[in-house]
């Protein structure tokens, strides 16, 4: 199931590996890799319009996922796209005194994953917005209460701050209202342009089936 942010079942784990060398482990991450790159190709098939790309974890640039790679053991980066689908797998080894590996992969709708950050913008930017005209009518107000002759100063201190509170909440929360509604707007329409694409169903359960098989590699790492 998709979240509000557009993620689609995420998964993680991390496998320390003490008492082995690092050469050993080492040899056993690039197995791991391998195994991965495979089942990612078999689970996301270019023939089926899915783009695939890997590259060294941590590196921006990636390379046709088909073409032999020669990835470090320090990780992989493996990426799966088609239309509104994207998915991720990163492969981490951490040659620290114990050495340990980490496998952590992600899948989301980019549409509304888009359309949740833009909707996140608008609802900061409409309560910056919002204050600001709250402030406005609050110094209105200020001058035009300093122009009169006020006979309890104190009073009208008083007065004042609690007016610019007032104006800079109330401000404030009527932005942000606001925003709220342009931001479920933007949220509504990624969702109905993702609804018209045929092949959503087939992205969640090729991606379900492949995070399966990986969380399973956390027990064959670990030796049992």
């Amino acid at each position: 199931m998709l979240d509000e942010r557009g993620s689609i079942s995420p998964f993680g784990w991390a496998i320390a590996c003490p008492g082995r060398r690092a050469g050993q482990v080492a040899d056993e991450v690039q197995a791991l890799v391998a195994w991965s790159e495979g089942a990612w190709r078999r689970h996301f098939p270019p023939e089926r319009g899915y783009q695939l790309t890997a590259e060294p974890a941590g590196v921006p640039s990636g390379v046709p996922a088909g073409v032999p790679s020669e990835a470090p053991a320090q990780g992989v980066r493996l990426q799966a796209r088609r239309g509104d689908f994207a998915a991720d797998l990163t492969i981490e080894l951490h040659a620290a005194r114990t050495p340990s590996v980490r496998m952590f992969g992600r899948a989301q709708s980019i549409l509304l994953g888009q359309a949740h950050a833009l909707g996140e913008r608008l609802v900061q930017r409409a309560r910056v917005v919002g204050g600001a005209a709250g402030l406005g009518m609050f110094l209105s107000l200020a001058w035009l209460m300093i122009g009169e002759n006020n006979p309890a100063p104190m009073l009208g201190g008083m007065l004042l701050v609690v007016a610019l509170l007032s104006a800079l909440i109330g401000g404030s929360t009527l932005g942000g209202w606001v925003g709220e509604r342009l931001a479920d707007h933007h949220c509504d329409r990624a969702r109905r342009e993702r609804e018209r694409d045929v092949g959503v169903r087939d992205d969640l359960r090729r991606w379900k089936a492949v995070s399966r098989q990986l969380t399973a590699q956390r027990s064959t790492l670990a030796g049992h």
